[in-house]
């Protein structure tokens, strides 16, 4: 599910050298990867196998068996090991560990075995302990924010199994809090608490979210101790500058006061506050009894009394702020700590009803942490992840709303998912066919945002539209498609009728156009794209719109071409025959030098849109036929691009979307070539984004979405060249310092060898200092290349920022001078009504019209003209909001790379008196998130 990488554990035995995957890789039971090395003597290493299957399959649920007999497996596990636990005590200390932490519904089943060995092995239990407070003390400085709240939660659970003393875990829990109050003293208010508050959060999120696990036992057991615990934590919930993040609203505008959905913010600085709230109202009602935790102690009480409790040591936790690169600024430190500390992903949109059942706070609190878990940790083995959330998870009841939100949450969750999008799709399809109630919670999810598309941040609209399309494809394109012919209804920027159009969209790339429509009503057929067809040469040119979008499938016949067809349409044809005639690139340029060429096609620019028209029709069967086409006149592109300079990009980009305007994913991978070719700048391709008309309106849905698509496409691959020239560097400097090292070493002979003559090390060190020189000379070319790919980032970053502060102050002005026209309009027709009124008096003979006078045209002719500028106004208030919510996207996806920048943005491109207040306090909303 995701690219992650996995550190290998290794449980080092003598004479053994197995190394497992935890529970991932060859499956339960063993899994993969094991191999005898044919010097080793093996017998631990198919010793540790089974110890291993055994402690990962503990209490599992298996897929048409009958419940776990919980007590008897614990019973026959902890003899088995206690056999074992001086032999192989390093290897199970390591996996009964890593099986707490990462299969972490099953923490109390572990916490039980671990307090039954302590009552054999004493000892054995006090080194897994010190072993798990020293991995707390590496997690949270790593930051590995998972591992680290897992085992503060397997602490809490140990107090239940009498193996820890409650006053040293509560003591461990003030420790984890009162660094979150040093760090937050330390920060202060600057920047909302951007530079700090995710890490302290996240702190007192562990250490809060712990407490259910320990229960009554804990604060029974230290009644002061956690009365000075949680004061300790309302004194930081008071300290924390932001209650809650805006712009990680998944929907801009709520539907009324108690709106959950749109208070959202993605689990953001608003989930704290619902953790404090739930373990308050535990300690409130002196209930610590949460059914979805096992209370298995209650079985083995008078085993577990026989053992001796260990103190957990003192944690380490540090006060510097992990991830935060040293030497940045501070705009850049808090980006950095942003993406180290991200939103948990939290949605509400199903009915608390559903997901609650009317329980307290905690067990949807308890039901959340099981599910983001097995996310976590299961994301190598999405067939496992989908078995262990449909049926492996300790809830007392059903669970499918809850899973479905949360599924979608995280699928939604911003300012970016955990995995990618297509994961969370795939396991949505895992789940359907393993429980058969999942759809139908899933299909409300669904319409809940469906309703919300109106108001829904415009990035999580393409989510949500390819997840369909993909769930679609997976279930042979079944929806109940009746349910939106309300959409045909609606005018052309309606959000639910061009997501509509979007999704349809998507299908068609996923199948293909025919399928598509045997699949749909009819009566949705003038949604369908057009045919996914490149635009001949046969007919000319068309540099409008053509229409071919939303509500016009490309069925019609396609006009007659003309007798004499456009000179670009017929010097494309020139082209073409030269192409299919495999003539050299050096033929392409002898032709493009023609005298009249250029006057005949608008300039440089125009040769170049012809050309690279010609090359993309050659190519149009494939996109590999594509590919080979523009790399073999690459040479010939390059040269005419370089002659026509920026205007000559931009046409390129253009001609590009143009030729493959019907197929709007080949559209996209003709500009994405041309960018990874090098023959296109990003900054063209943003320019042309921001000159088509469907950004500067809605009514195009499929040429918007192109263009959108391609704006992101390319600021994500200038972002990544400049990583990429940062990994190069990196590479180049461990280089040099390995050389430094190696010419400072003294030369030494073979071994057995004589001393060797001066000329040999003076030759040795000759050739070390000629290595050095060529590592230090590869750090200078390196360094160049970032700051290139830095400055080249820069520049597009600022230009991306300008078209939007100038396409939307544009924009802002037309809406402004509607409202004045409208008020004019209505001040005049008030005016001219008491004029008529006052006219009126005394006129009875004019209370008749004259025989065959009719007045209704001239008021209905009034009332459409009103309609249709009230229409019209409703359209740009519809443009203007999404592109306003489109920049909020833009500055909060992109804003770790724009954190260098954002000062200069705040103070020069979007100052005050250069953009509407509105779109400053957008801006500044999305940089700052």
């Amino acid at each position: 599910m995701g690219d992650q990488n996995r550190r290998r554990r290794a449980y080092d035995q003598p004479g053994g050298g197995y190394t497992e995957h935890g529970h991932r890789g060859g499956g339960r039971g063993g899994g993969g990867g094991f191999k005898r090395r044919r010097d080793d003597g093996g017998g631990q290493e198919d010793g540790i196998k089974p110890l291993l299957a055994s402690i990962i399959r503990l209490c599992d649920q298996l897929p048409g068996q009958p419940p776990p007999a919980i007590e008897e497996d614990l019973d026959v596990l902890q003899r088995t090991l206690a056999r074992d636990l001086v032999t192989k005590g390093a290897a199970l200390r390591r996996i009964i560990l890593d099986c707490a932490v990462e299969l972490s519904p099953k923490t109390p089943v572990y916490a039980t075995l671990i307090g039954l060995l302590n009552t054999d092995n004493p000892q054995f239990v006090a080194e897994l302990v010190a072993l798990a407070q020293a991995e707390f003390n590496e997690a949270v400085a790593a930051p590995d924010r998972h591992k680290a709240r897992m085992l503060l939660r397997l602490f809490a659970a140990l107090v239940v199994a009498n193996v820890l003393h409650p006053s040293s875990v509560v003591a461990a829990l003030q420790q984890v809090v009162d660094a979150a109050i040093a760090v937050a003293e330390a920060g202060g208010t600057a920047d909302s608490g951007r530079g700090w508050q995710p890490y302290a959060d996240h702190l007192a999120y562990a250490a809060l979210a712990a407490l259910p696990w320990g229960g009554s036992e804990l604060a029974d057991s230290a009644p002061a101790e956690v009365g000075r615990l949680f004061e300790s934590a309302e004194r930081y919930m008071g300290m924390r500058p932001r209650a809650v993040q805006p712009a990680l609203r998944p929907f801009f505008d709520a539907r009324g006061d108690a709106d959950a959905a749109a208070a959202s913010d993605s689990g953001g600085a608003s989930f704290l506050g619902q953790v404090w709230d739930a373990v308050s109202e535990l300690r409130t009602t002196g209930n610590w009894v949460v059914t979805s935790i096992p209370r298995l102690f209650y079985a083995f009480e008078a085993a577990l009394a026989a053992g001796q409790p260990h103190d957990l040591p003192p944690l380490t936790i540090p006060l510097t702020l992990p991830g935060a690169p040293l030497g940045t600024s501070p705009t850049e430190a808090a980006a950095a700590l942003a993406a180290a500390f991200p939103a948990r992903g939290l949605i509400r949109l199903l009915p608390a009803e559903h997901t609650e059942q009317g329980k307290p706070r905690i067990e949807r609190l308890v039901a959340e942490e099981y599910i983001l878990d097995t996310l976590h940790y299961f994301d190598g083995d999405r067939v496992q992840c989908a078995r262990r959330l449909a049926m492996g998870l300790p809830l007392p009841d059903k669970h499918e709303s809850l899973l479905a939100e949360m599924l979608f949450s995280q699928m939604l969750r911003l300012p970016a998912p955990a995995f990618k999008p297509l994961a969370y799709s795939a396991l949505m399809v895992d789940v359907c066919k393993l429980v058969p109630t999942f759809p139908r919670s899933m299909s409300a999810c669904v319409r809940e945002c469906f309703a919300r598309l109106g108001v829904m941040d415009p990035e999580l609209r393409v989510r949500l539209s390819e997840w369909l399309a993909y769930h679609l494809s997976n279930f042979e394109f079944m929806w109940p498609w009746d349910k939106w012919r309300a959409v045909l209804d609606a005018p052309p920027h309606d959000s639910q009728r061009r997501f509509t159009v979007a999704t349809l969209s998507r299908l068609v790339r996923l199948s293909y156009w025919a399928r598509i429509e045997s699949v749909l009503p009819p009566t949705l057929h003038g949604l369908l794209p057009p045919k996914p067809e490149v635009q001949s040469l046969d007919a000319p040119a068309p540099h409008a719109e053509n229409g071919l979008a939303n509500g016009e499938n490309g069925d019609a016949p396609m006009p007659e071409a003309a007798a004499e067809p456009d000179a670009e349409t017929r010097r494309a044809r020139e082209v073409l025959d030269l192409v299919r005639r495999k003539e050299p690139a050096p033929a392409l340029l002898t032709w493009a030098k023609q005298p009249a060429l250029a006057g005949e096609l608008g300039g440089a620019a125009g040769i170049v849109a012809c050309v690279l028209r010609a090359l993309l029709v050659a190519g149009a069967k494939s996109f590999t036929h594509m590919l080979i086409m523009l790399e073999r006149y690459h040479a010939a592109l390059e040269a005419l691009l370089v002659a026509a300079g920026p205007q000559g990009e931009e046409a390129a980009v253009a001609t590009a979307a143009r030729v493959w305007e019907a197929a709007p994913q080949r559209a996209a991978q003709a500009i994405d070539r041309l960018l990874a070719l090098r023959l296109v700048r990003a900054s063209a391709v943003v320019r042309w984004a921001f000159s088509t008309p469907a950004v500067l309106a809605l009514r195009d849905e499929l040429g918007a979405g192109l263009a959108w698509e391609a704006f992101h496409g390319a600021v994500a691959k200038t972002l990544a060249r400049t990583q990429d020239a940062r990994e190069e560097l990196a590479a180049a400097q461990a280089a040099m310092a390995d050389a430094h090292v190696a010419a400072a070493a003294p030369y030494e002979p073979a071994e057995g060898a004589a001393a060797p003559p001066a000329e040999e090390i003076e030759a040795a060190a000759a050739a070390a200092a000629a290595v050095t020189r060529a590592a230090e000379d590869e750090v200078t070319t390196k360094e160049a290349e970032l700051s290139e790919t830095l400055e080249e980032e820069r520049e597009l970053l600022l230009l991306a920022f300008t078209l939007f502060r100038d396409t939307l102050a544009a924009g802002h002005a037309e809406l402004q001078a509607a409202a004045s026209a409208t008020a004019a309009a209505a001040d005049a027709a008030a005016k001219a009504a008491a004029d008529a009124a006052i006219a009126a008096v005394g006129s009875a003979a004019a209370a008749e019209p004259a025989a065959g006078v009719d007045e209704g045209p001239t008021a209905e002719g009034d009332r459409g003209g009103a309609a249709a500028a009230a229409a019209r106004e409703a359209e740009r208030r519809a443009w203007f909001a999404f592109t306003l919510a489109s920049l909020r996207e833009c500055a909060r996806r992109y804003g770790a790379a724009a954190a260098p920048l954002v000062a200069r943005l705040e103070a020069e491109v979007f100052a005050e008196g250069a953009a509407p207040a509105e779109v400053r306090a957008t801006v500044h909303e999305g940089l700052h998130y």
